[in-house]
């Protein structure tokens, strides 16, 4: 498997097929490897790129993990697309994954092309700003509390 030295640490990845760049971001639990029916797909149209994240299989373990941080995966995200000499190709990314890719876009939006986001773990991004925090106590109480309230109530009809 090819591998890009990147931030002090070694990323390895796989791409296949041709044409424009689309790079996928696994989540925590996952690596490259979750991306395969993808590649496979994706790969008829575009240049598809996987890449296991920094501490994921097969990659150095984490030994003493020091950093786990958004920014940083983001900050690997970029270098990976600088070292692989790609312009704003298309990002995909799934939990943690997306988070790290939303990051990056925020950050760089001149790297991304467009931006694809399965499930990413907004709470940490609401907090960061005055917008978010409203945001989030509005989720909390329309959403989370009425679900409370539903499911206690639903508890006490059959009891």
């Amino acid at each position: 498997m090819p591998v890009i030295e990147n931030n002090g640490t070694n990323l390895e990845y796989v791409e296949k097929g041709h044409g424009d760049p689309i790079i996928f971001v696994h989540g925590s639990l996952g690596d490259l490897g979750t991306w395969r029916f993808q590649m496979e797909y994706f790969s008829k149209r575009y240049r598809a790129i996987a890449y296991s994240r920094r501490y994921h299989y097969p990659n150095a373990g984490p030994g003493e993990i020091l950093d786990y941080s958004v920014d940083l995966h983001a900050k690997d995200l970029a270098s990976l697309i600088g070292g692989l000499g790609l312009q704003r190709p298309h990002i995909v990314g799934s939990s943690f994954g997306a988070y790290a890719a939303l990051v990056l876009t925020a950050e760089h939006p001149e790297l991304v092309r467009s931006l694809t986001l399965g499930e990413p773990p907004l709470l940490p991004w609401l907090e960061g700003t005055q917008e978010g925090m409203l945001l989030m106590e509005a989720f909390l109480t329309k959403v989370w509390e009425r679900r409370r309230t539903l499911s206690r109530e639903g508890i006490r009809k059959k009891v």
